[in-house]
């Protein structure tokens, strides 16, 4: 079976890795299966100097739900994530005028709790990156996927390359982890009802990363002693993100620096902003920005606001990138796979007579399937749930007869006994059934939360005001932090998707086992 995967970012190195994962601890080990990565891109690395471009797609929170896929697939891949990125254990909400709203807790529910990890994108991508060998990934660019019908028992997915030197490529299954300008999402059928392309959401940010200032130099011996005690910087809270509102956009800060070895300390950690504001057109992706003009904007939008971290950050930092916000409305995808070949039989079973060989299956994953809106915190976290649990389904399709330890993590846990497997097209339709409505949840908080960095008016301005106060005081007297509790699944409330997935496939074993 050859499978591509289509996009070497953060989702699709994890989704190789996990995949692998499930080879290897398979007994015995299922043969004739690759597992290859097409990246457009040749070096993901910056070569700038410049700190505020040091973060390429800026920073991002990973949430403990995320981390715990990382956590389950390598530990040694957590523990390199955890040390480069650094630990919160909140969300602190502010008004322009410095009130404090409000505080979220972001921890897990374990014992001990699981912090959530800041860390620039590229660092990330790095850190996973250095655990995909080099010859698993081929850099060059798609041009198109061509998809054959349902009813085709003998087509396959069909990739054709820009470079016109690269003979087109077939796979039995593509996985597009291309983001949100998918080149795998366009060869879905659409229609004038259901138009698949990313949708512009008028809203854009700048960002970086302000690096530690230098401590001030001790007076001379020989200058008058100062009239005033020199000004001290503002105080960062290293231990939570800052979300400040107001009328004319949003800004939002937190601690950036790696965490340190036991006994070191930490002086004056880098601090990671950004700030979102109103736009009716996306900017120009094919012009360079006006950088003074960015800058100068930045200022004149966030002058009047009083936190002095805002005000340090806006008049040192440099902008050299606007980054739109684009999302894929779940609306204008019925489904996030196709397939077609094979022969499905009652019940979702295939009997065993090569028709394994005629399946054909594209699916997508992360930002591909359901980019949304920055700001829940989650697109990392949900892209690496469905990696997650796209590999715990595709174990039972790639190697029936041997359950890898993904399905059943508990050594007393006993799987039925196998039983025919699963169609391709089942394993892809249950993964969307498993994963739609979760995303979706989170995906409507997104766009909740991104409406509240939109210009408003006055009456609009302090009516978020209270309503933020008003979740961050009145919820715990509601019955505790529901939210927190479905999202960061605590025990005995809620099933993890890995949990959910690795439910499935032993039910549906034992049920199609006792037939």
């Amino acid at each position: 079976m050859r499978i591509i995967i289509v996009g070497g970012g953060i989702s699709g190195l994890t989704l190789y890795l996990y995949l692998q994962k499930v080879l290897q601890e398979s007994s015995p080990k299922p043969t004739g299966i690759s597992i290859h990565i097409y990246e457009k891109y040749t070096d993901r690395a910056t070569t700038s100097a410049s700190p505020d471009a040091l973060i390429i797609g800026g920073f991002l929170a990973i949430a403990p739900n995320g981390l715990e896929v990382i956590r389950g697939l390598d530990r040694t891949l957590f523990d390199s994530i955890c040390n480069a990125g650094h630990p919160i254990t909140s969300f602190t909400f502010s008004s322009r005028y410095g009130h404090k709203l409000g505080q979220m807790p972001c921890t897990s529910y374990s014992d001990p709790p699981q912090a959530t990890i800041v860390i620039a994108r590229q660092t990330l991508w790095d850190c996973i990156r250095a655990h995909v060998p080099d010859d698993a990934i081929t850099h060059a660019a798609i041009s198109s996927i061509i998809i054959p019908s349902p009813s085709d028992v003998t087509g396959k997915p069909t990739l054709h390359f820009s470079d016109a030197s690269i003979p087109p490529e077939q796979a039995d299954l593509v996985i597009g982890t291309d983001g949100v300008h998918s080149i795998v999402r366009k060869a879905f059928p659409s229609s004038t009802v259901t138009d698949h392309s990313p949708k512009y959401v008028g809203l854009v940010g700048i960002g970086g990363l302000l690096p530690p200032s230098p401590p001030p130099s001790p007076p001379s011996p020989s200058s008058p002693s100062p009239s005033r005690p020199h000004p001290t910087k503002p105080k960062l809270d290293d231990s939570t993100m800052t979300l400040t509102f107001g009328p004319n956009g949003f800004f939002g800060y937190g601690a950036i620096s790696p965490t340190l070895p036991p006994n070191s300390t930490r002086t004056d950690p880098s601090i990671g902003w950004w700030s979102t504001y109103s736009s009716p057109h996306p900017p120009n992706s094919k012009s360079p920005i006006n950088a003074s003009e960015v800058a100068a904007s930045l200022r004149t939008r966030h002058k009047d606001w009083t936190d002095p971290v805002i005000q340090r950050v806006i008049n040192a930092a440099k902008p050299e990138t606007v980054y739109p916000t684009w999302v894929v409305p779940l609306e204008s995808l019925q489904t996030w796979y196709l397939s077609g070949g094979g022969g499905d039989k009652e019940g979702g079973g295939k009997e065993d007579d090569g028709d394994s060989e005629k399946e054909w299956g594209v699916v997508l994953v992360g930002d591909a399937a359901h980019a949304m809106q920055p700001s829940a915190g989650q697109g990392v976290s949900m892209a690496l749930e469905d990696v997650e649990v796209l590999s715990i389904l595709l174990t039972s399709y790639l190697n029936p007869a041997s359950p890898s330890p993904l399905l059943s993590p508990n050594p007393a846990s006993k799987s039925p006994p196998p039983s025919p497997s699963f169609t391709l097209s089942t394993i892809l339709d249950q993964y969307h059934t498993l994963r739609r409505p979760r995303v979706t949840k989170v995906a409507k908080m997104a766009s909740r939360n991104g409406d509240k960095k939109r210009d408003l008016g006055v009456f609009a301005e302090w009516t978020m005001y209270g309503a933020i106060w008003a979740m961050g005081h009145l919820m715990p007297l509601l019955g505790g932090d529901r939210w927190g509790e479905w999202l960061f699944c605590k025990p005995g409330k809620c099933r993890t998707p890995g949990e959910e997935a690795r439910d499935w496939v032993e039910g549906s074993r034992g049920r199609r086992g006792s037939r």
